[in-house]
């Protein structure tokens, strides 16, 4: 058996392999926490084979196998680490999203061994926010309408989204038309989205649809059957949904055919239900719905009738809701472990800022020296203030140099 390797391991390890200059668990932690995953690997397959090892360590070297496509060592590692540590969380976890069958590609995938290792890592530790982030879509998938709930205030509990992220998705809520579908791009836009209105009942005439998980059929019959949004297939059509070439040659997958027939239904007036893409979700993506469609600030709307300009009216209404400070300090908690949610999330700040400079350069056109003094200091404001640092600075020395003109 594998666990029964690593013991082997262990032991050996613990008997004769005491080794001179064992990289510490610090260092390994800082390459994994930088999304340096081959770097931290080395330094976590070191400790394992010397007596440094311990559960911690190889539930780490676990992870850092299942992110270099290394499934099955991962399992055996984490098996490893639950022989010392029969409960802890971490190395359940790693174990449950290794073996969830969405996108896995090996025959060890399994959905009960997933679920079994989801709910063994929640009892655990109930303050680790990690498994309930993937025992909320579960918990969808198999109608466990109780576990729903508890899974996003748990999230809540333990604070796993930071203020600034938390005030980040308030925004882009509270520009939403009225019965919207929200179409979200991964983790950040989507589970805090889930959570705020479980949790704080924000914007609950809202449906939040992740765009991934809408490759399945089982997720959007969800929408369909317990949000009341309408499909545009019947559910024979639905089953039948597979990736297509596009004109280009482009895959066109299920959930952008979805897509599509909500475009198209919304366009018709066969649907109450407005669709709306997060400003997170790439513009390849938002393109394939076609025109028309205008740019909200936190997200973009698909129309009935053609624009030319940016809804101002929205974006500065939801925009002026939130001081810039709302957006500064960490946009990732401490005790996110994710390498590819701690290097990248605090680029999504960039999204207000570029709202803010589209309302000064819209007052300029208009010349509107007021508003776009103000919405030029908010930009300049976050853009000296938040985490990730100066991003528009050549836009906004444009817009200072060129200003608004001043009257006859």
């Amino acid at each position: 058996m594998p666990h029964i390797r690593i013991l082997l391991l262990l032991v050996v390890a613990v008997s004769f392999g005491c080794q001179d200059n064992v990289p510490t668990f610090q260092k390994g932690l800082a390459f994994h926490r930088a999304n340096q995953i081959d770097k931290a690997r080395e330094v976590f397959e070191a400790r394992a084979a010397s007596d440094s090892a311990d559960a911690l360590t190889l539930a780490y070297l676990a992870d850092s196998y299942r992110r270099t496509g290394s499934p099955e060592r991962a399992v055996e590692t984490a098996r490893g680490a639950l022989l010392l540590d029969p409960c802890l969380s971490f190395a359940h976890y790693v174990i449950a999203e290794a073996t969830i069958p969405v996108a896995r590609n090996w025959s060890g995938t399994n959905a009960d061994t997933s679920w079994a290792h989801l709910l063994a890592a929640s009892r655990c530790d109930p303050s680790d926010g990690h498994p309930w982030l993937i025992i909320w879509g579960e918990a969808i998938r198999r109608g466990e309408k109780a576990l729903i709930g508890e899974s996003t205030r748990r999230l809540e509990q333990s604070a796993f989204f930071t203020p600034a992220l938390l005030n980040y998705n308030r925004w882009v809520l509270a520009g939403l038309p009225q019965k919207a579908v929200l179409l979200t791009n991964g983790d950040m836009d989507t589970y805090p989205v889930a959570m705020l209105q479980d949790v704080e009942g924000l914007r609950t005439d809202v449906v939040l649809v992740n765009r991934g998980t809408l490759n399945m059929a089982w997720y959007a019959r969800y929408l369909r059957d317990e949000k009341g949004v309408p499909l545009p297939f019947a559910d024979r059509e639905l089953d039948a949904l597979a990736p297509r070439p596009s004109e280009r040659g482009e895959p066109v997958l299920p959930s952008d055919q979805i897509i599509a027939g909500w475009a198209k239904m919304w366009r018709e007036g066969n649907s109450p239900r407005p669709i709306a893409f997060a400003s997170t979700v790439d513009e390849e993506v938002i393109a394939k719905v076609g025109d028309p469609l205008q740019f909200c600030g936190a997200f973009t709307a698909v129309l009935r009738e053609r624009r030319d300009r940016p809804d101002v009216t929205t974006i500065d209404k939801a925009l002026s809701s939130f001081e810039p400070e709302a957006f500064f300090g960490p946009w990732v908690s401490d005790q996110d472990r994710s390498p590819v949610r701690r290097v990248g999330t605090k680029s999504i700040v960039r999204i207000v800022t570029n709202a803010a400079l589209t309302l000064a350069e819209q007052a300029a056109l208009r010349d509107d020296r007021k508003t776009f003094d103000r919405w030029l200091a908010y930009a300049k404001a976050i853009e000296n203030g938040a985490e990730l640092g100066p991003v528009f600075s050549a836009r906004i020395r444009q817009l200072e140099e060129k200003g608004v003109p001043p009257r006859p």
